[in-house]
């Protein structure tokens, strides 16, 4: 997870809880602030964040200057609350206070990227939250964000320096494909902006197509997977829990586009607690998924599905007797939410898994109430827990949306 502020200041404002909670997840944390009277500051507040960086540069809207000129007020020390390329802003922002005349403007010149550069110069492909406090610049940095060639998943941005309280950016984040939430923060003073629910054409495929199934409630579940996944490229998939072959069918529909695919569909078509509970048809998903196996593979010539009807722990430890350890590029396991199950899944399928590849699991922190001496054993995330802490040496933790947890293998 990549998150990038522009505006950083001395921290300890709104973003700061957030990345400390989420420090786990980090892979960058960019934090860029002009003033270099404030790093200290900056690197005191995230101390425990070995993933901070501090960027000591401006952000321009257009590539057209390599240098900026910033004004802050000796005045408003030492604080240094407001920086801004506008000598208006900073006079008007302590309209208020008369010490704050011209007569106090301190002027420099600060290096510049563009949000597309500064994203390029840290390979970040992929934000998941995007903290703007551009002091009235905010609109001007989204605008010049190619959506098309970087996936910005949260802009958070301020609009009280805005006209119209930011309702031509808020228009702007719609056409973009972007739903925002109005007047946040301690203050009121910021909108969040985020991407809308996964609603590509692979979606549409398969809620208008032909497939068979009794509830498609998982495609929200899998929302943020079309990028992964086109990056990944995985052409060697092992799905454990396989139900009416709903991620089976997403699976296809994105990757089978000419190179080879090979997909191991795990399930015992006899139901877990949990489907059980909810009085599941088992017979009928076993036949949607036969059915719709057949279907997403018709004129898909490099595409092979093998089903696989077993217990689970049963069938990937016949997988690794006939020689496929490290052989898969992705692993998902979605069947039994017993932790015992999830945890013994969880260290077969690292056996299986190639390095560099994914392994993902699915509902991460629920826990089922079945049964109330048992809420310990129905918890999926006390064995994720206990497999990352015992593997942490060897992996890599990528969480994504929904309830999902995907880790990269490093090291056998």
């Amino acid at each position: 997870m990549n998150i990038v502020q522009i505006g950083t200041n001395k921290g300890n404002d709104d973003l700061t809880p957030l990345v400390n909670k989420y420090s786990f997840a980090l892979n960058k944390f960019i934090a860029v602030e002009p003033l270099s009277v404030h790093h200290l500051d900056i690197k005191d507040c995230y101390k425990n964040i070995p993933q901070l960086i501090i960027e000591g540069i401006a952000i321009a809207p257009t590539p057209s200057e390599e240098q900026l000129t910033f004004y802050y007020h000796r005045e408003n020390g030492p604080g240094y609350e407001v920086s801004s390329t506008s000598k208006e802003h900073i006079l008007k922002h302590y309209f208020c206070n008369p010490k704050l005349t011209e007569d106090g403007l301190v002027e420099l010149k600060v290096d510049c990227l563009t949000l597309n550069q500064l994203f390029e110069k840290h390979n970040l492909t992929d934000v998941e939250l995007l903290w703007l406090d551009a002091e009235g610049l905010d609109f001007e940095l989204i605008k010049s964000i190619n959506f098309s060639k970087f996936n910005v998943n949260w802009i958070v941005f301020e609009h009280i320096h805005l006209d119209s309280n930011g309702k031509e950016a808020i228009e702007f984040l719609d056409s973009k494909g972007y739903d925002t939430q109005t007047n946040m923060g301690l203050h009121g003073w910021s909108h969040a902006a985020s991407k809308r629910k996964y609603k590509s054409d692979i979606s549409h495929k398969i809620n208008d197509s032909a497939l068979r199934f009794s509830n498609v409630s998982s495609l929200e579940s899998i929302s943020s997977w079309e990028n992964f996944l086109r990056k990944q490229n995985p052409q060697k998939i092992l799905e454990i829990g396989s139900q009416e072959g709903l991620y089976t069918s997403y699976l296809t529909e994105i990757l089978a586009n000419g190179s080879d695919l090979e997909i191991h569909c795990v399930d015992t078509w006899t139901g877990t607690i949990e489907e059980l509970s909810k009085g599941i048809d088992i017979p009928l998903a076993e036949m949607n998924f036969d059915y719709n196996i057949k279907l997403s593979s018709k004129n898909k010539k490099n595409l092979k599905i093998y089903k696989h009807k077993g217990n689970s722990s049963e069938v990937m430890l016949k997988f690794l007797a006939s020689g496929r350890e490290n052989y898969f590029d992705f692993v998902f396991i979605a069947d039994s939410n017993e932790a015992p199950d999830v945890l013994s899944n969880a260290i077969t399928g690292f056996r299986l898994l190639k390095i560099g590849g994914m392994i993902g699991f699915n509902k991460y922190s629920m826990c089922y109430l079945h049964d109330i001496n048992k809420v310990h054993i129905e918890n999926p995330k006390q064995a994720i827990d206990a497999f990352t802490n015992i593997f942490y040496r060897k992996i890599e933790i990528v969480p994504k949306a929904n309830n999902q947890i995907f880790i990269k293998k490093i090291a056998n």
